[in-house]
């Protein structure tokens, strides 16, 4: 079971294209987010399992659906979205 941690507005997000080395998809399944999608997620998370929340806490990383693409989101501190 998955439920919804956030909505994320399709304006505020961009597909690319997976770097291809020598033929091979090197980042299928990978994507970035900033630091503060990250920030929005984490708190969301901690809020829906009553956890303690800590500001000094958040993950480098998740797994997650976002429309047809499943895989691991990374955090991307150059991003500012």
């Amino acid at each position: 079971r998955s439920d919804d941690s956030v909505i994320v507005i399709n304006a505020r997000a961009s597909l690319a294209d997976d770097i291809m080395v020598d033929g091979e998809e090197m980042t299928d399944g990978c994507g970035m987010v900033s630091r503060a999608l990250m920030r929005v997620i984490h708190d969301n998370y901690v809020r829906n399992l009553r956890l303690k929340p800590d500001k000094h806490m958040m993950p480098c990383a998740f797994q997650a659906r976002f429309g047809p693409c499943k895989g691991v989101f990374d955090l991307c501190c150059d991003l500012t979205i």
